[in-house]
């Protein structure tokens, strides 16, 4: 394959990521109101997980709701095609229809993850300057050597009495 020298990029192609942008962008905005009316709603996000599931605190009636108004979001055709018996289907529309059935438990984990990132608190990460991240890992050390019950070839209690001594030169508390 060629590769052509393009200075700017064609218009039409220009458009479609224009247009590609712009439902992006009205998709994030519905997907944050609909996380607000279900925290507003206090639905939880285990209602999101299959009902099926033992972590699920969701009926079967609240996920089957669930799933009708995300199949409403689809085309006229995608929808026939979900309520069509299976049995009347060729093998190639059984393979979509498929397809479409995984989608619905996409968007349904989709509002799952969105909303328990909302619901469960955030942790803030903890930074140690190198001395504390020194004396943690000489407390951690000295916790060993007392703890073992292997045989050492160095006495262990020495051990430990210098790394106190050492802790104690650092201005921390053992």
């Amino acid at each position: 394959m060629t590769q052509l020298q393009i200075e700017v990029l064609p218009t039409n192609i220009s458009g479609l990521i224009t247009e590609d942008t712009k439902a992006t962008v009205r998709s994030n905005k519905t997907r944050g109101n609909v996380i607000q009316a279900l925290i507003n709603a206090d639905i939880p996000y285990t209602h999101f997980i299959s009902a099926k599931s033992k972590d699920s605190t969701a009926t079967v009636e609240f996920q089957e709701s669930t799933d009708s108004a995300i199949v409403l979001g689809f085309t006229d055709r995608v929808q026939t095609l979900l309520h069509t018996s299976t049995k009347e289907l060729e093998d190639k529309e059984k393979a979509e229809k498929r397809y479409w059935q995984q989608q619905v438990g996409a968007k349904r984990a989709d509002y799952k993850k969105a909303l328990k990132k909302a619901q469960e608190p955030r942790r803030d990460p903890v930074h140690h300057s190198d001395k504390e991240k020194i004396a943690i890992a000489i407390q951690t050390v000295r916790d060993l050597i007392q703890e073992t019950e292997e045989e050492m070839d160095f006495d262990v209690s020495e051990a430990a009495e210098s790394l106190r001594l050492i802790l104690e030169d650092m201005g921390i508390d053992s």
